[in-house]
């Protein structure tokens, strides 16, 4: 449980640190944001986010969107943040677990 919690420790504080200095979603941030709002409509996203490659190419696919389509949803303004921060979270406890 120690090392989940010492996993976890730069994550929360980063989020802490975006919640007491108000971060607002800009640039690609604010892309993500868009996209995966726009995962529970009729127009849900099929390929990843645009890369500045080349015309027609995109990042391998929209697993992010719909990732982070729930806690965009709950929380418009920092779902984003919150939601990357819990999945980071998770990824680094099965980390943990597998090693």
């Amino acid at each position: 449980m120690v090392a989940h919690l010492a996993a976890w420790m730069p994550f929360l504080w980063a989020l802490r640190y975006l919640w007491v200095h108000d971060w607002q979603p800009v640039s690609d941030a604010s892309a993500v944001a868009l996209r995966s709002w726009d995962v529970l409509t009729t127009h849900a996203p099929l390929v990843g986010q645009a890369t500045r490659l080349g015309a027609g190419i995109f990042d391998p696919g929209p697993l992010e969107y719909w990732l982070l389509t729930v806690p965009e949803h709950l929380d418009p303004t920092h779902g984003l943040a919150w939601g990357s921060a819990l999945w980071a979270m998770a990824a680094a406890s099965v980390a943990i677990e597998a090693a």
